[in-house]
């Protein structure tokens, strides 16, 4: 019965399922085909924008889950090949942000320890005049500090079972 109220989902189905629905290669007829002078349909392909991710590195959250954090911006890169992703450590405050393109290696600096202010990665994004397709924040959720709703989508990967006010919640497992 549990299984059926509370379905486990990995966060990487989660994500996947999210840029499927974003990034299609189909037909569409709001643009003219070239090759004939009436409305054919054509093939459209949207493509995924930037991705920013927020990596929690409070006194909450273990070397371990930071590491196995780091690891999983890697596999978004690789699975999900967005043109930008801008990796932001943070605890009460973001610190040293770090843009990286498709190709380019990840290196930043892990802070670690003091609380937890979720507010901190919206108000630095809006700084760097970037509105990335999705904010994604590797956390536990321990924090009552939480930004306005953005104007993007925003993914929670939490390790605890917890809520967020805004934004779609996914359970690291």
């Amino acid at each position: 019965i549990d299984g059926f109220l509370n379905p486990k989902v990995s966060w990487q189905e989660a994500l996947q399922r999210y840029f499927r629905t974003r990034a299609k290669d189909d037909y569409s007829w709001s643009r003219p085909n070239r090759r004939y002078p009436f409305y054919m349909p054509s093939l459209d392909s949207q493509k995924i924008g930037d991705v920013a991710i927020a990596i929690d590195c409070s006194g909450s959250i273990s070397t371990d889950v930071v590491r196995q954090f780091v690891a999983e911006i890697e596999d978004i890169r690789s699975s999900v090949k967005p043109p930008q992703v801008i990796v932001m450590p943070f605890d009460t405050r973001v610190r040293h942000p770090v843009v990286v393109g498709p190709d380019e290696p990840i290196n930043f600096t892990v802070p670690h320890g003091g609380g937890t202010a979720f507010d901190d990665p919206v108000r630095v994004l809006d700084e760097m005049g970037i509105q990335p397709e999705l904010l994604i924040y590797l956390t536990d959720l321990d924090s009552s500090v939480f930004p306005v709703e953005p104007m993007y989508p925003v993914l929670w990967v939490t390790t605890q079972k917890t809520r967020a006010p805004f934004g779609e919640v996914i359970e690291m497992h």
